[in-house]
């Protein structure tokens, strides 16, 4: 499908919200390219024609070709490198400054926040008097739930040293949960990222981030979508602030002309006075 009959084909789903369809079409098209094949096999359904002639049908169907789009997964300290990074080179010096302000953006279930918090909370110990507040979001209440549970499988943990994994989780059955003082220095809240009103969580109230972390999220968006969410975070970076994305999505930022890369890895700086290429 090209962008115009995706989008056609998203709003043709008469069984969604208005918003839903709008969530839809503004997802890059071979991630619903993907999550439709996969809908197909489970439908036993050949071509991805007959697949959209059966969705446009099914009400039940559209509903769950909607929430496959946001089946999110993740684990903790996914990219070790961009991690080693924030630990070794960037949060050091932030924190000698003061508090911080950190916001998770797409956040999943929580593993990438709760990596960031554990980051926070071990150089935090080293340079006493200082903390961060740590705002994590994601678009689906679902997933907001599931992370403020706090409790996940054994697989997301194999980029995590052993000695960070005994400290910060306990067994529960076959899942290990994260203790409930680590948990405690998120605040979770759901957030549509393309929200025309607010450009950030409300509950931040204005913004001011010292760190966006918004890894694995924008290569799921169509460039427009793209391009409107890095305006957002340009807005309430603060003035020195970084983004981190994932190393997969470094051209989409550098393609928007809004940012700059500031070392070997996937963190940028705003910059100043540049106009968004088109």
């Amino acid at each position: 499908m090209n962008e115009r009959e995706q989008t056609d084909f998203c709003f043709m789903l008469s069984a969604l919200t208005e918003q839903k369809r709008r969530f839809l079409s503004q997802f890059a098209g071979n991630h619903l390219h993907a999550v439709s094949l996969d809908r197909m096999s489970a439908c036993r359904i050949s071509t991805l024609e007959a697949y959209q002639e059966f969705c446009i049908a099914s009400p039940e169907e559209q509903e769950l070709l909607f929430g496959a789009c946001f089946n999110s997964t993740s684990e903790f300290f996914r990219d070790r490198w961009t991690f080693s990074l924030l630990e070794r080179t960037f949060l050091p010096p932030m924190l000698a400054r003061g508090v911080l302000r950190i916001w998770c953006a797409g956040c999943a279930a929580g593993q990438e926040a709760l990596s960031l918090a554990i980051l926070v909370e071990e150089l935090s110990s080293i340079s006493a008097g200082t903390s961060a507040t740590i705002f994590a979001t994601d678009l689906g209440p679902e997933q907001t739930l599931k992370a403020l549970d706090g409790r996940y499988p054994r697989s997301q943990f194999r980029h995590m040293t052993i000695e960070r994994m005994e400290r910060w989780f306990f067994p529960d059955g076959d899942e290990l949960q994260a203790h409930e003082e680590l948990r405690a220095k998120l605040r979770y809240t759901t957030h549509d990222l393309l929200d025309d009103l607010a450009f950030c969580p409300p509950d931040s109230i204005f913004g001011n981030f010292n760190i966006i972390s918004c890894m694995n999220v924008l290569l799921y968006y169509n460039h427009n979508a793209q391009v409107r969410i890095l305006q957002n975070f340009r807005r309430t970076l603060a003035v020195d602030g970084l983004l981190v994305v994932a190393p997969s999505e470094v051209g989409i930022v550098n393609r928007s002309g809004l940012f700059a890369n500031v070392c070997d890895g996937p963190i940028f700086q705003v910059i100043p006075g540049e106009r968004c290429r088109k």
